[in-house]
């Protein structure tokens, strides 16, 4: 069967801070060998908000348990 996965990476909190006090972070997400995503990069902000969306398309397995 096959399928999407929708993905939503919203937000950080109180991330850590460079040698400057701030930082420029963005979220690396690796879904097994399949898919490597990354958000945008959010300039000086220790609370990003990159409210942002993947979708992917998958094929799973229903397995007997």
């Amino acid at each position: 069967m096959y399928g999407t996965l929708s993905i939503r990476i919203i937000h950080g909190r109180d991330l850590w801070a460079d040698e400057n006090g701030t930082s420029d972070p963005y979220c690396k997400l690796k879904i097994q060998d399949y898919y490597k995503l990354k958000t945008n990069y959010i300039d000086t902000n220790l609370n990003p908000i990159w409210n942002e969306s993947f979708e992917k398309p998958i094929k799973f397995v229903l397995e007997d348990y």
